[in-house]
């Protein structure tokens, strides 16, 4: 295992870092922002943002575990990519070019995850009520569906998302692998909150509950009237 760094020597490093001089300006569309900002335990190194997509690929160091790291966010979402944590930053700097296009590749809007015979499996990608909703409900606005998922964290993937970027608001919707659920979360105010009110064993009974609460719902959340479980 690698030796700690002092958190002061790995900022002064940053400017002139060789292996952040060296890394592609623009690349599969995303454009490189300089780092330097530092959010608690976090420094952030770089950036690769897709502003127009809401998309964008952070690589930090954290003091709180000292590791590197690429974080990725999409919308509202913000999740670390746990393949390639190290706290060696050699490998860092060897890894993290290599795999670069592909993780770019990955937040793409386009992007199909590998997951992807099992959510067909399931009938996600051949899904088609999710054509029936509104484009955009109050400030809301439909980001993410079936046809381009976005694999997540913990075995889920998300499948249909409604974002109110304005006001940091979200009502998004999970499949489970391994629970063989569907599910809903919400973010107020870009705070996470857990419901139970869009569970569902299968789409059928997700169109159900669609149907019956989904414009309402969001009209309560843009209030801030829903009560997380």
């Amino acid at each position: 295992m690698a030796d700690k760094e002092d958190f002061k020597t790995i900022v002064e490093r940053r400017p002139q870092w060789d292996f952040l001089q060296n890394l592609p300006r623009e690349l599969k569309g995303f454009r490189y922002v300089d780092g330097g900002k530092i959010d608690g335990h976090v420094l952030t190194l770089c950036s690769y943002v897709m502003e127009a997509e809401h998309r964008s690929l952070d690589l930090i160091y954290t003091k709180e575990t000292f590791d590197y790291l690429p974080v990725k966010n999409v919308g509202l979402e913000r999740f670390r990519d746990v393949r390639y944590i190290t706290r060696d930053r050699e490998e860092f700097e060897k890894v993290i070019p290599a795999v670069l296009p592909r993780l770019l590749e990955e937040l793409s809007p386009t992007f199909r995850p590998n997951c992807t015979p099992m959510l067909e499996k399931k009938g996600i990608l051949q899904w088609e009520y999710w054509k029936t909703l509104p484009q955009k409900i109050g400030d809301f606005e439909l980001f993410i569906t079936p046809e381009n998922p976005l694999e997540f964290i913990n075995n889920s993937t998300i499948f249909l998302d409604y974002v109110d970027f304005a006001h940091a608001n979200e009502l998004v919707f999970l499949y489970n692998r391994v629970r063989n659920e569907f599910f809903a979360e919400i973010k107020q105010a870009s705070f996470p909150g857990t419901i139970h009110d869009f569970d569902a064993k299968n789409l059928q009974q997700l169109e159900g509950l669609l149907a019956e609460k989904l414009e309402g719902y969001l009209g309560k959340l843009a209030a801030g009237q829903i009560e997380k479980a």
